[in-house]
């Protein structure tokens, strides 16, 4: 990768102090000339597909079936993997058999109570009536007893007729003592039926349970079978026929990984883009890339993701660039390929480019040795801007009459003598 500011031929401000230019025998000036900038960020990626995804078996046991190998293409709603359904199908047939004495207990208890509640509807009519009648002949007996004792005093009867009408009274207000005593009792059997009721409810509650548990056992039975959520390729196959696998969501270690399924009809690079090019890169950029297969061929491509935050990688902090594959050939790319990326950075225009052996460094400041015509050449600041890897465009400092002083070194001698120096834009 480029690394447009690192390598800069600047002297060290340690080593020449900062007005000693280096040691040239003929200065050369060069005078300065406008052009448009070709701008490109260089990285390294690999090719990933847009999606890939760790199918797991939501059950555990025993693998009897894999119909689909590695490099396998698989649509929506292929079968991936069959477990033994032996242990699920008692547990399903168990659910069944607990769900319908369940039902059955509950229309037991149904039953009871409409049973009851009729009962005591029926005694309620008949004690009510029964204490209708008590409380009549009770009141009637009662007026017998006081006409017998007015026809006493008329000496129209005899005190045994007296006695006996007192009798008759008090038997009849025992048996109506006893009638409301019956229809008390009948309050009691309210009671008794509301606990019916409450029977009722909770048998259907565990009827509720049951249906529950035999949904979770039909569920446990068809987890046992994987279908593919998506149309893929399986890029990876992590498992054997007969081997025992763990489910992806019982087990605390996250459960044995079946296989890798990925969608390969979008593909992207991710590529690892170096701080000091990381702000020129915007989502929406073009991209060209090659891959060791095709090397006289370039890819194209979109920038679709600048990562907010860099990861530091041997002490280099590097920032991660998704793009999106966009050319009519991508079906030649495979997963897992290298990428070479250029991204092209929007140049600005025609500008006065400064090359990067006229410029010189002093506490973080660029600088250079001009002139105007055939005046004496003497030190001027510049302030510059994008560079191509081979020149800067200069912002401020420097006009198209400028001509510089140019080193005759190259850059690689450059890097070897001078080492490695950094300048402030």
């Amino acid at each position: 990768m480029r690394k447009v500011l690192a390598i800069l031929g600047f002297w060290l401000v340690g080593c020449s102090g900062p007005n000693k230019l280096p040691d040239s025998d003929k200065p050369v000036f060069e005078a300065l000339e406008k052009k448009e900038l070709e701008i490109r960020v260089h990285a390294t990626g690999k090719i990933l597909p847009w999606l890939s995804v760790e199918v797991k078996c939501k059950a555990s046991g025993q693998v009897i079936s894999i119909p689909h190998q590695e490099s396998s293409l698989v649509k929506q709603g292929d079968l991936l993997l069959e477990l033994d359904p032996v242990e699920e199908k008692r547990r399903l047939q168990s659910a069944e058999v607990n769900l319908k004495i369940s039902q059955n207990r509950a229309l037991q208890a149904r039953i009871s109570k409409e049973v009851f509640q009729r009962e005591v509807e029926l005694r309620t009519i008949e004690a009510q009536s029964n204490l209708r009648y008590a409380r009549s002949k009770f009141e009637d007996l009662t007026r017998n007893e006081k006409r017998i004792q007015d026809l006493i005093s008329k000496n129209l009867s005899t005190p045994q007729d007296l006695e006996t009408a007192t009798t008759q009274r008090l038997l009849s207000q025992s048996d109506m003592e006893k009638a409301e005593l019956r229809l008390e009792d009948l309050r009691l059997d309210l009671k008794r039926l509301e606990s019916k009721t409450l029977e009722v409810e909770i048998a259907q509650r565990d009827v509720e349970l049951k249906e529950v548990a035999l949904e979770l056992a039909s569920q446990a039975l068809a987890d046992t079978r994987v279908f593919a959520t998506m149309d893929g390729v399986v890029t990876a196959l992590k498992i054997q026929v007969g081997q025992i696998i763990s489910s992806g969501i019982s087990n605390v270690g996250g459960g044995t990984t079946i296989l890798t399924l990925a969608d390969t009809n979008r593909l992207m690079v991710r590529a690892m883009v170096d701080e000091s090019d990381i702000g020129r890169v915007r989502v929406g950029q073009r991209v060209s890339f090659s891959v060791d297969s095709f090397l006289f061929r370039r890819f194209e491509g979109r920038v679709i993701r600048v990562a907010a935050m860099g990861e530091t990688i041997q002490n280099v902090v590097l920032f991660q660039v998704d793009v999106e594959i966009t050319d009519a050939d991508k079906k030649l790319l495979k997963p897992e390929m290298s990428a070479s990326i250029e991204i092209e950075v929007e140049s600005p225009g025609k500008v006065l480019c400064l090359p990067f052996q006229a410029i010189y460094e002093d506490r973080g400041r660029p600088w250079v040795m001009a002139k105007q015509g055939d005046s004496e050449p003497k030190k001027t600041f510049v302030r510059l801007g994008m560079d191509d890897g081979q020149c800067f465009s200069v912002l401020d400092g420097l006009d198209s009459a400028s001509r510089v002083q140019v080193s005759s070194i190259t850059l690689d001698e450059q890097w070897e003598k001078r080492g490695r120096a950094s300048i402030r834009l």
